[in-house]
């Protein structure tokens, strides 16, 4: 009885949990578009704009020796760069869409362009990032071009780039590496199932933790902003922690009910919630994209595996004191 419900609880954790990580649950969507800054149409140094965050963000730096104006969509004064640091006007309007990455169609009357800035200190550093509508692609576009208008020191200019469609590639190392993964531990599982789990729970262990320090080295976003990222990540790590501390010790009875819990949480915290980076070329990881998707699909494999043979083993414990009755 104790098993048939540990298989339910495991299918309704599957059910309930893999849409909304084949969605990109786990932290920023893989995109397959990139941004790039190609210029800043002013013949000076000491100002230097890039893109972040696969081209979520615009980040521009300046050595202070500059006053830097950026304008927002309607011409107003919208960010200031000077040797005190960044300030944003209150009123402008692009402080309010710029808050979010689907902006309001209207902000409040309160934002009005017209009115004269009200500058509020933001930083003390030289540099500042936000996101910009002005990225945002056209419908059917492959490529296209975008201009952000900023003047330096009272100088008309602007940080020029594009955005750029980059096809995905079939990620077939990702698949072959998955389909004889898929055989090796089958076999593996099916000759010495206990040093399978431990390899299994320790490779997914490594992997789990590359992929959440990748994942952080890869974004400028504030750690609290990252938080769904991290939650996926340490949900993985921890259960491949459980499958391999379960393997470790001699607590047999309650081996499979655990194993196959944290085998299924592992499915959707470590694979189905980054199933979309299997499908697009821009990954918000600093790890190769080959390397990525290898790690993803044999942590999805591993997992699988461990499932299924934890439920055989449910299954048999269930079938064992059936017999013994009879």
């Amino acid at each position: 009885m104790m098993s048939q419900l540990s298989i339910l609880a495991a299918c309704s954790i599957v059910a309930t949990a893999a849409p909304a990580g084949a969605h990109g649950s786990a932290g920023q969507s893989a995109t397959n578009w990139r941004s790039e800054v190609d210029s800043i149409t002013v013949e000076s140094s000491g100002v230097f704009a890039t893109t972040t965050d696969l081209g979520d963000h615009i980040e521009v730096t300046t050595d202070g020796s500059h006053e830097i104006i950026v304008f927002g969509y309607s011409g107003e004064p919208y960010l200031k760069f000077n040797q005190q640091g960044v300030s944003i006007n209150a009123r402008s309007p692009a402080g309010f869409l710029n808050r979010s990455a689907v902006a309001p169609k209207k902000p409040p009357a309160r934002f009005d362009a017209t009115a004269p800035p009200e500058w509020q200190r933001r930083s003390s550093e030289r540099s500042y990032r936000w996101h910009d509508h002005r990225f945002h692609r056209g419908a059917n576009a492959t490529q296209r071009s975008w201009s952000i208008p900023i003047s330096v020191d009272g100088n008309s200019a602007n940080i020029v780039g594009q955005l750029i469609y980059v096809d995905p590639d079939t990620p077939s190392t990702a698949l072959l590496v998955g389909v004889l993964a898929l055989g090796i531990f089958v076999a593996f599982a099916m000759l010495r199932p206990r040093a399978m789990a431990i390899v299994s729970g320790l490779l997914v262990a490594i992997s789990s933790t590359a992929i959440l320090v990748s994942q952080q080295l890869a974004s400028t976003e504030p750690w609290q902003e990252q938080l769904g990222a991290t939650s996926y990540s340490v949900a993985a790590i921890l259960s491949a922690v459980a499958i391999l501390a379960i393997a470790l010790s001699t607590m047999r009875r309650i081996a499979a009910p655990v194993v196959l819990l944290a085998s299924v949480a592992l499915l959707v915290c470590g694979g189905f919630a980054r199933f979309d980076w299997l499908t697009h070329s821009q990954l918000p990881t600093s790890l190769d994209h080959t390397i990525a998707t290898v790690l993803v699909t044999l942590t999805m494999v591993i997992a699988a595996v461990l499932a299924v043979f934890a439920i055989i083993d449910l299954l048999k414990t269930t079938e064992t004191p059936r017999r013994e009755a009879a």
